[in-house]
């Protein structure tokens, strides 16, 4: 399946014009990644913007020496991740790694946010679903978190 194909078949990209989804597309790849493969850490500056297409890619935190430190999240398909460069950050606050074999569609940051500016409610859209993103992984975090807190306290 061509990218113009895969981008009209999101729900967020389907809202762009047939002319705008033709130019994502050349801007746009999918690409297929073995489990293990990082797709980026927090060593890398944030170019891209990721949709998990197929597979399972898990976020996480550095913590002390590992690279690939504590699950912040698993990405669903359909999702989008590594949404750093659309929130003006110069690099990935997380490392993706995938799990199982993942196919992931790696679009380019500049042009997108471009194409974004020049259409404020496609823009409006998209941050909606970037805060909805975030919010959701940060609440699944704190479920996690105050679990493994409940956990500590019964053991003691």
């Amino acid at each position: 399946m061509g990218v113009s194909k895969m981008l009209t078949g999101h729900f967020f990209f389907s809202s762009f014009l047939p002319e705008d989804v033709a130019a994502i597309s050349r801007f746009a790849s999918a690409r297929t990644l073995d489990k293990g493969e990082i797709i980026y850490g927090t060593d890398r500056k944030a170019t891209h913007v990721f949709v998990l297409l197929d597979g399972q890619v898990e976020l996480r935190l550095p913590s002390g020496t590992s690279e690939l430190g504590f699950m912040v999240s698993r990405v669903g398909k359909g999702e989008f991740f590594g949404i750093a460069p659309l929130l003006s950050s110069e690099r990935y606050t997380t490392s993706a790694l995938c799990t199982k074999a993942s196919k992931v569609l790696f679009v380019e940051a500049k042009p997108l946010i471009d194409m974004l500016n020049k259409n404020p409610l496609i823009g409006l859209k998209m941050m909606s679903i970037v805060a909805g993103a975030y919010f959701s992984r940060y609440q699944s975090l704190v479920e996690r978190v105050q679990k493994a807190l409940a956990d500590l306290s019964i053991e003691q």
